[in-house]
Order: structure tokens, then sequence, then C-alpha cells
């Protein structure tokens, strides 16, 4: 975990602002791990690939049903 730690030290992140830029970066993040051929990884970097998929399907689960509420609330 060190290596990875090291990676993001010098990275600068800018907070998302809007649902659609949330839902977008989802969405992307989606789109990069899902060429990755799971029996060519080993068992830990199947679980960062699957934790990945889980919390961008539940950020868009959860960004959609907001814009949903605001849009056709009754």
């Amino acid at each position: 975990m060190k290596e990875e730690e090291d990676i993001f030290e010098n990275m600068e992140f800018e907070p998302a602002d809007t649902r659609y830029e949330i839902i977008s970066m989802c969405n992307q993040a989606l789109n990069a791990v899902e060429g990755f051929d799971t029996g060519m990884v080993n068992k830990e970097n199947v679980f960062k690939i699957q934790e990945i998929k889980r919390k961008c399907l539940a950020l868009i689960d959860l960004q959609i049903g907001m814009l949903y509420d605001e849009n056709f609330d009754s």
C-alpha cells in the first residue's frame, strides 16, 4: 500500500461541483476498468476492480436519484 500512497501524494484533486460531473467521472472510471481481464490479475487487484465498479454504480444511482427527485418531485 505504501507505493499507492506515494502515487497520490503529489496529485491535486478538485471537488466535483455538479451531479453531472460526478456521473461523468464515475462513467469514466467504469470505462477505465471495464477492459481488465480479471483472470490475468491477482486477487487483490480483482477486489480493487470490483470495489471501483461497486462504488461508481452506487454514486451514479445516488446522483440520478437526486436528479430525478429535483425534476419530478411531486
